[in-house]
């Protein structure tokens, strides 16, 4: 046997490593993947709770930045200053102050309650008084007027690229009583100074978008002018779902394209949202670091468990190899393998006891290899006895031919028993003598002399052998002593002599003779094993023999067979000719030409007609039969028309029908025209079918279908008569197959006429079976090739010689 491969398995050193490895190495993962997620948790809701507050601190300062802008327009348009629904120079100057101190506010103007424009202070232009522009129908107007302070939508005026917005407030002298409105135009631009003083992180920033999706606010200001649609990023899409909320946080790709963390807060009252924005990287840079960190931690810690694991193999596992290295020594048949520890431990003690138990291996192999040795040859002198007789059975098994069978049991018996020669006797129980029936590695004048001399029971070692039933051993017959001493045995050269008998059921069969040329005789092994062999022989023996006698019988049963359907066919053709002289002479006799017959001598004139007839359709029957079972029945081939066998058909069984009080019909699908075969014999098929159909009905009909299928013409010929049982469809076309003897008495015919319609019909290459319900009716069909061609009646008759 090969040794094992050390990697069969897995070292112990690599096995120990990895479990130590896994122990500690997968404590140290669980610690650092929990660790880290709870880390980047952690970082996670910080920073989102850190941009959410961003965002609502941005919002706030935006909101307070638009609302002192209203405050201030509130301050500077107080009721004292109109006089009558006119401006005072009061109230002139004051939005002169607010102008120049408001930067924000490029435009400022007053109107009426009824809507028109009485002044128009600007930035840039001259002031316009009076301007009588109508702003009645404006929202900012009528939100002002009913008291409100309106904030309007971002816009980028024509004249202008910076967008503005429009705030307009009540001129309220009283608490609910509004006087007129103050509105202005401010420039959102300068939120530009909030959003700038925002920070987050190291890059990151606010920024503040329309309800449209615009950014109005940036710290880049150049992007503010581009007037920037923003609509399309996810985070400003999110922003138009109504279940949004007024505040939240998220991932989404950010305003330069990488992706970042973004928190927005909605102002309502100015339609705006604020969005914080800081990139991903920045944003989980802390935790990045954390997991540094904790990998430089599990990393050292690896190396010490790797350090921990080769001092392991230092100080354990080397002793334990050195241990499995001489294991596979040994296994590998090396008995010198010894070990030598000095570890002053269980392992030195583990080593002397593997060097005490390899020396007592070593002793005791030494002892094992001749026994082992000897065992083998003693195996193989076995098997190769149990394979000839294996090879010998199965040969004797396969083969029925005796010859053959007692040929193989000698070479194989003589070739088992290591013999010289062996002879196999089959016994004459009519003379009492052991005939010769096969020999192996004899010399042919030696077996002359054995046919020529053939032993008895009575003076010869087979004959003791049969009579006491045990196998005869004559260790060496040249000695006065030995019993049935053979003189030309002795003068072939043979000297020790083994006699096996062969009984079945106490009953001789033969025997089994071998001879050595050297004295000795045959061990008990030899003896048993070949009377094993002898045994199992007779089996085959008496199989072959039967197989014999049985080919032999079935011969002359044949050649009986054969003769009786020739003594058939002469008897019933010199039966015919007689037969149809005494038929033609009644009818020359009912006919009158011997002149007027007295009425009491035609009653009986006619029933020997009719029984006439009825022994001329037997005689034909069993001629027909004849001549079909002696081979000497042919088809006569020709073209014939189905329809004109049809209406013969009709014409022969209409009358009997009617005769019957039944019904006769007979219908047809198509014309079926010409085909080729045997029209006489498909006549008298379906004349004989039909006949039988009306004669075993009693009430009802007979109906005859033609029709072509494929390249067959189909006939089925139905009736309602008395049915076939079920148990007796299977034989009514064998030969007097007539079924219950009730209804055959009742139905005379000789139970040959299905038996010639079905041979017919097969020699015509087709078929015939029958379907019936008891006391219901029945339906025979016939198929036959519209086209019969001399190799299908070849066939046909092949098969019917087959079946007898």
């Amino acid at each position: 046997m090969a040794p094992p491969s050390p990697d069969r398995r897995g070292g112990i050193v690599r096995r120990y490593f990895l479990i130590f490895a896994a122990l500690i190495g997968g404590s140290l993962a669980a610690g650092l993947f929990v660790e880290l997620a709870f880390r980047f948790q952690e970082a996670r809701l910080t920073l989102q709770s850190e941009h959410q507050r961003m965002a609502e601190l941005a919002a706030l300062r935006i909101e307070n930045y638009v609302e002192d802008i209203a405050q201030t327009l509130r301050i500077a348009a107080p009721p004292r200053g109109l006089k009558d629904g006119r401006l005072s120079e009061d109230y002139l100057f004051n939005l002169r102050t607010l102008i120049r101190n408001t930067p924000a506010i490029r435009d400022a103007f007053v109107i009426g309650l009824d809507g028109h424009e009485q002044f128009r202070e600007s930035r840039i232009a001259a002031s316009v008084p009076n301007t009588a522009a109508d702003h009645s129908a404006d929202p900012f107007f009528v939100a002002a007027r009913d008291g409100e302070t309106y904030y309007g939508p971002v816009k980028f005026p024509n004249d202008s690229l910076e967008p503005r917005i429009r705030i307009a407030v009540p001129i309220e002298p009283f608490a609910g009583d509004v006087a007129g409105v103050l509105a202005a135009d401010v420039n959102v631009r300068y939120i530009w100074d909030v959003v700038q003083d925002i920070h987050v992180g190291k890059s990151g920033y606010a920024y503040v978008v329309s309800n449209d999706g615009i950014l109005i606010a940036h710290p880049d200001l150049h992007l503010v002018l581009q007037h920037k649609d923003l609509s399309d990023l996810p985070q400003i899409t999110q922003l138009r779902d109504p279940d949004s909320g007024e505040s939240g946080t998220g991932e989404y790709p950010g305003l330069s394209g990488a992706r970042a963390l973004v928190a927005y807060q909605r102002i309502p009252s100015l339609g705006w949202t604020v969005l914080v924005e800081r990139p991903l990287m920045e944003a989980y840079g802390p935790a990045l670091l954390s997991l540094g960190r904790i990998g430089g931690i599990f990393l050292a810690l690896c190396v010490l468990a790797f350090a921990a694991a080769v001092r392991l193999r230092r100080r354990v596992v080397k002793p334990i190899e050195a241990l499995r290295q001489g294991a596979v020594r040994l296994e590998s048949g090396d008995l010198d393998a010894r070990l030598s520890l000095k570890t002053g431990d269980e392992f030195e003690d583990l080593a002397e006891d593997f060097n005490r138990m390899a020396a007592r291996l070593q002793e005791a192999h030494a002892g094992l290899e001749h026994k082992v040795a000897e065992r083998t040859q003693a195996l193989e002198q076995s098997l190769g006895e149990v394979k000839a007789l294996s090879d010998t059975m199965q040969t004797v098994s396969a083969s029925l031919d005796l010859q053959k069978v007692l040929q193989t049991i000698v070479v194989h018996a003589t070739e088992l028993s290591k013999s010289d020669g062996g002879v196999i006797y089959e016994f004459d129980e009519d003379a009492q003598v052991f005939r010769f029936r096969a020999g192996h590695l004899l010399r042919p004048e030696f077996v002359t002399e054995l046919v020529a001399a053939p032993p008895t029971l009575l003076d010869s070692i087979i004959g003791r052998a049969a009579v006491l039933n045990e196998p005869q051993n004559i260790p060496d017959g040249a000695e006065p002593t030995a019993p049935h001493s053979n003189t030309p045995v002795l003068a072939e050269g043979y000297r020790s002599m083994l006699a096996v008998p062969m009984t079945r059921g106490g009953r001789v069969l033969g025997g089994i003779v071998l001879g050595r040329k050297v004295a000795g005789g045959y061990s008990d092994e030899e003896i048993d094993l070949l009377r094993t062999f002898a045994n199992g022989c007779t089996i085959a023996i008496e199989h072959a023999r039967l197989f014999y006698e049985v080919g032999r019988k079935n011969t002359a049963l044949q050649l009986a067979s054969q003769h009786k359907s020739q003594f058939l066919a002469n008897m019933s053709h010199e039966l015919r000719t007689p037969m149809n002289a005494i038929l033609g002479f009644t009818d020359l006799m009912l006919d009158g030409i011997y002149g007027d017959l007295n009425p009491r001598l035609r009653k009986p004139i006619d029933q020997l007609q009719v029984n006439g007839q009825h022994l001329l359709r037997l005689i034909n029957d069993v001629l027909d039969l004849s001549k079909i079972e002696a081979g000497r029945l042919e088809l006569s081939l020709a073209e014939y028309n189905v329809d004109e066998i049809v209406e013969a058909l009709q014409a022969a069984a209409y009358p009997l029908a009617q005769a019957k009080g039944l019904a006769f019909g007979v219908s047809s699908e198509s014309r079926i025209g010409n085909c080729y075969g045997d029209s006489k014999r498909m006549f008298q098929v379906l004349l004989n079918i039909t006949g039988n159909a009306i004669k075993f009905t009693r009430y009802g009909g007979v109906n005859i279908r033609v029709a072509r299928e494929n390249g067959d013409v189909h006939y089925a010929v139905r009736d309602t008569g008395i049915g076939i049982p079920t148990e007796e469809l299977g034989s009514i076309f064998e030969e007097f197959g007539r079924g219950d003897p009730a209804i055959a008495k009742e139905f005379a015919g000789t139970g040959l006429g299905l038996t010639i319609a079905k041979r017919f019909v097969t020699m015509h290459g087709g078929r015939i079976w029958a379907e019936s319900t008891f006391n219901v009716g029945s339906t025979f069909h016939i198929v036959v090739p519209r086209r019969v061609t001399a190799a299908s009646v070849m066939d046909a008759a092949l098969g019917a010689a087959g079946e007898r």
